[in-house]
């Protein structure tokens, strides 16, 4: 991924490869130049060699774990870090703001709270820069703008919920790639799986609706049986 002038350089570390890559749109399509590692030892390296301005790690790593991570980078990195995990015990938390991050994250969180709490944390460090600028993502008549959070098809705005355009904007950078249900419970609405599946469904069947009234008679969101959706114009 090449660098863009003006964006908030974030390095993200997740070796959980489905939540990653779908963090990495997320973020992405909220105006952060995301790069991304699976491992601690691939994120020292990366790191080192060039410069972020926040830094987001998991604490379960293979190898190198988060908490070594961070202690090794507040050596000599000056910009943020930001633990994000599934560990939730205040020993955790306190461990991981003692030894250098500026905030700890549990995991599942709404990425809309994510993005938010991190640009908090870059007005609080000095780094804040023009996030969220306009990031456009079209799939056939649809149209999503991501800086204005505004869908739109051949009759004008959709409409969307927060909800439902974060549903549609993740499928929309996924075009014609099956996104597990369990991924877009975690990452939009910020839930486990159990008990998920129904309210992603729901969404689901609301945009749809919206796509239609829309004139987006082209674009189809596709339930796979089992799996979870995926949005086509083919």
């Amino acid at each position: 991924m090449n660098t863009t002038a003006g964006k908030t350089q974030l390095l993200l570390v997740e070796d959980d490869l489905k939540l990653r890559g779908l963090l990495e749109t997320y973020l992405a399509s909220h105006g952060f130049e995301v790069r991304a590692q699976a491992d601690g030892e691939s994120a020292l390296q990366k790191a080192r060699a060039h410069s972020f301005d926040l830094i987001i790690l998991d604490v379960m790593l293979p190898g190198v774990d988060g908490y070594q991570v961070c202690r090794d980078l507040r050596r000599d990195f000056s910009g943020g870090i930001v633990m994000l995990t599934g560990r939730r015990g205040v020993r955790d938390q306190v461990a991981g703001l003692e030894i250098g991050a500026d905030d700890y994250i549990t995991k599942p969180v709404d990425p809309a709270v994510l993005v938010a709490r991190l640009n908090s944390l870059l007005r609080r460090i000095g780094r804040s820069k023009p996030v969220g600028g306009r990031s456009v993502v079209s799939c056939g008549s649809l149209t999503l703008d991501a800086g204005r959070r505004r869908a739109s098809g051949p009759h004008g705005d959709l409409g969307l919920t927060q909800a439902e355009f974060d549903l549609a904007i993740l499928l929309a950078n996924r075009k014609t790639e099956v996104v597990e249900r369990e991924v877009l419970a975690r990452l939009v609405l910020g839930m486990e799986t159990t008990g998920s599946e129904r309210s992603i469904d729901t969404h689901m069947s609301r945009l749809r609706r919206k796509l239609e009234r829309s004139g987006a008679s082209d674009v189809r969101i596709i339930a796979v049986r089992g799996v979870g959706y995926l949005i086509t114009n083919e």
